[in-house]
């Protein structure tokens, strides 16, 4: 909105959104659930306020991801089909090369949902920095006994960082 951006930062983002799609189909059960519970909660309260526009009934009864994702893509997006919309918002390979601002990613070896050997075939730029830990799951980056997070503090590092270097 004509606001100028000057850095980044990226938390466990899906670098390959067929592959994230694929390693939730495999992972516990809980995660799949966790997630379309999320997301049609989110549905339903938009066709509430928008009767006239969604009808999602439907789709609502005990779907899975791919089957939500793929009905939603087909009837509210031009993308045409699942595969289109997935490769659509994809970063992987070298999409992300020429960011022209700093960009910090943070992703963990041992998250569930996004396989690491996609950000190991990531090919950066030399603005990008990618933080990829050995532990932290899915945006689960705790430290300490009372189980408090750090992404609090890096991710206000990072931001006073490229707001001061723009500054400059």
């Amino acid at each position: 909105a004509g606001l100028p951006l000057v850095g980044a930062v990226a938390v466990c983002p899906p670098v390959d959104p067929q592959h994230t799609l694929e390693a939730i189909e495999r992972a516990p059960f809980i995660y799949e659930w966790y997630f379309v519970r999320k997301w049609t909660r989110s549905l339903k309260r938009k066709q509430a306020l928008y009767p006239h526009r969604y009808a999602f009934e439907d789709w609502l009864r005990r779907p899975t991801l791919r089957d939500l994702t793929d009905r939603l893509v087909q009837q509210y997006t031009d993308f045409g089909q699942l595969e289109n919309y997935l490769r659509g918002y994809s970063i992987a390979g070298d999409r992300l090369a020429g960011l022209p601002i700093p960009t910090t990613i943070v992703a963990a070896a041992d998250d569930p949902v996004i396989p690491v050997t996609d950000f190991h075939q990531l090919q950066l730029g030399g603005q990008t920095e990618l933080l990829l830990t050995q532990h932290g799951g899915h945006c689960g980056y705790i430290q300490g006994r009372r189980l408090e997070s750090w992404m609090e503090e890096l991710f206000l590092d990072r931001v006073e960082r490229y707001a001061a270097a723009a500054r400059q």
